[in-house]
């Protein structure tokens, strides 16, 4: 991840694998303002109305076979809510297959690892789900400040990897309610 440069923060979501196959990082987020609605990043919406990015994207063509793809919201920028990740083999490029996948989630100093194996025409694949609160000794989460959507000037931010989502961005959360494994869909992230 650092030698792809990728970026990190208060979130963090990265995939690895071993072959030249395409396969998607896809993270949904429901921000506990729900006027904004779920917000998903991923290689056709690279940039969150909840903030965050994916920074970084390989084996779009088979270039390597020690690809990763990264999202993240930089320091004191992600949202209070539910994060869903999800895979999806998107391209078979000749690689073995099943496709091993590494997924790593740093959440606000925490991190939780999982392993999965995707195939070719395999549904997109729920990994885990998170929900992100504030941390009991910080200030109540103020909904009146709420995300926008993200300006062009946001995207360009993002592109300089400090990825941030708007004023409702918040510090100081805690995980509660990881759930790992099983496979599944998540319904607006396609395939």
């Amino acid at each position: 991840l650092v030698a792809a440069g990728a970026g990190t923060g208060d979130v963090q979501v990265s995939i690895a694998w071993n072959n030249v196959n395409d396969i998607d990082l896809h993270v949904l987020v429901e921000p506990v303002d729900r006027r904004f609605g779920p917000s998903i990043i991923n290689f056709t919406n690279r940039v969150g109305i909840a903030g965050g990015c994916l920074d970084v994207d390989r084996n779009v063509q088979p270039t390597t076979v020690t690809p990763v793809e990264n999202v993240f919201w930089g320091k004191g920028m992600a949202p209070y809510g539910r994060f869903t990740v999800a895979v999806h083999h998107f391209r078979d490029w000749g690689g073995n297959d099943p496709t091993e996948v590494e997924v790593v989630v740093l959440a606000d100093g925490e991190e939780q690892r999982f392993r999965v194996a995707v195939r070719p025409g395999d549904p997109i694949r729920v990994v885990t789900s998170f929900q992100r609160v504030p941390k009991p000794n910080a200030k109540a989460a103020d909904d009146s400040a709420s995300f926008p959507a993200v300006p062009p000037r946001r995207r360009r931010w993002c592109r300089r990897r400090r990825c941030g989502g708007g004023p409702a961005a918040r510090r100081g959360g805690v995980l509660r309610g990881w759930r790992g494994g099983g496979g599944g869909r998540v319904h607006g992230l396609g395939g």
